[in-house]
């Protein structure tokens, strides 16, 4: 899924079944959103706590080939320390471009015990709202990557939200909103 954001996210295009960015695929489905809900506690972004937000499309969205749902995380499917998760996005590729990928990109990344990461960044930053990884190699999710999906299997668990200050190949820990903390907010904020 590609997200395109106009005006200060009053709205956003969402395209479904991409894998290019710039061009139209026969796989895609663009969509508009009618409505961006952000976490109403979201307020310190140098702090990451609650930096999750909703996309309310104007009609369910059709499955097919391309187009998949994910489950969501439970509020009690533990912590997944020690899993191995797959990212995928779009964002810069190195430390050192500038430029975002046109083709969707992918990494495996071992999820960590807050604990460890707690020890990294500190309580200011890693909250029991946070999951954070690591990779096998110096990656992880880059500039561009925030709000991409970080799933285990088939359930994503984790949406980007920090990479560290040293850039995404230095091989510290990426930061994601655990999906578990936030499934009652989820739920009441829609139909599922």
């Amino acid at each position: 899924m590609v997200i395109r954001f106009f005006s200060r996210a009053s709205y956003v295009e969402i395209r479904l079944g991409a894998h290019y960015v710039n061009i139209e695929e026969h796989s895609q489905l663009r969509v508009t959103s009618t409505n961006i809900i952000i976490h109403e506690d979201y307020m310190r972004p140098d702090r990451h706590s609650n930096d999750i937000s909703l996309i309310q499309t104007p009609e369910h969205i059709v499955t097919n080939n391309y187009i998949q749902i994910v489950r969501l995380a439970v509020a009690d499917s533990g912590d997944y320390s020690g899993y191995v998760a797959f990212l995928s996005g779009w964002g810069t590729t190195s430390n050192s471009s500038t430029d975002l990928s046109a083709a969707l990109q992918e990494t495996h990344l071992f999820i960590m015990q807050n604990v460890l990461c707690l020890n990294v960044y500190g309580p200011d930053v890693v909250k029991s709202s946070t999951l954070c990884t690591y990779g096998y190699t110096p990656t992880g999710p880059c500039n561009g990557d925030s709000g991409g999906p970080l799933v285990v299997g088939n359930t994503q668990v984790g949406v980007v939200s920090f990479i560290p200050s040293r850039g995404c190949e230095s091989g510290y820990p990426s930061g994601y909103s655990r999906i578990s903390y936030y499934r009652s907010w989820i739920n009441r904020n829609t139909d599922l």
